[in-house]
């Protein structure tokens, strides 16, 4: 499995670990079925890695999925839109990308 961040969002993913106090916790990264692409992305940060999850690592981060969305969101790339205020994930498992391309932050239905 390869989730991979871009410098910018994994630069935005510390910032969010630092003011959250939760420096060298895990990327939990998630998706369900919903949203404007189809799927509805959930990132948030855990402690430890949950025993139904695999975990990958992308530059300094962590990342966990759990192991029934692997299929869903292997190859996913995540970056962070400054403009947007919000991640945008760019997911090689859909076959068309529903307009909004399934962005996190900035989208209704994205990430919490």
């Amino acid at each position: 499995m390869k989730i991979k961040l871009t410098k910018t969002a994994a630069s935005e993913v510390k910032k969010m670990q630092k003011a959250e106090k939760k420096i060298g916790y895990i990327l939990k990264f998630d998706v369900f079925p919903g949203g404007c692409a189809g799927f509805q992305y959930y990132m948030d940060f855990i402690e430890k890695s949950e025993k139904n999850s695999v975990t990958t690592k992308s530059g300094e981060i962590t990342i966990a999925v759990p192991k029934e969305s692997i299929p869903l969101i292997d190859g996913c790339e995540i970056d962070f839109i400054k403009e947007a205020d919000g991640f945008k994930i760019n997911n090689p498992n859909l076959k068309e990308d529903g307009g909004c391309g399934g962005c996190c932050g900035n989208c209704d239905g994205g990430c919490h």
